[in-house]
């Protein structure tokens, strides 16, 4: 697995649209990331620290996707 760095952009999971850049990184096992989800605005929060296992590195399709403004936020 690639260690993602600061100004990556990445995804929640691979294929979900779900697109954010990485603002910080938290030295731990596991490492931990402070993302900030390109959401919609007043749909959620969208600065959120995640387990960087649980993150990949944004495929071309995500970053279209993103640079069109259709992702969508899954916040419950």
């Amino acid at each position: 697995m690639t260690s993602l760095k600061v100004g990556d952009l990445v995804e929640l999971r691979a294929g979900t649209g779900t697109v954010g850049t990485v603002l910080d990184v938290v030295e731990s096992h596991p490492r931990w990331l402070l993302v900030d989800w390109h959401t919609p605005p007043n749909t959620c929060i969208n600065l959120l620290l995640e387990n960087e296992e649980f993150l990949t590195l944004a495929t071309g399709d995500a970053r279209e996707r993103q640079r069109r403004g259709r992702t969508t936020c899954h916040c419950e």
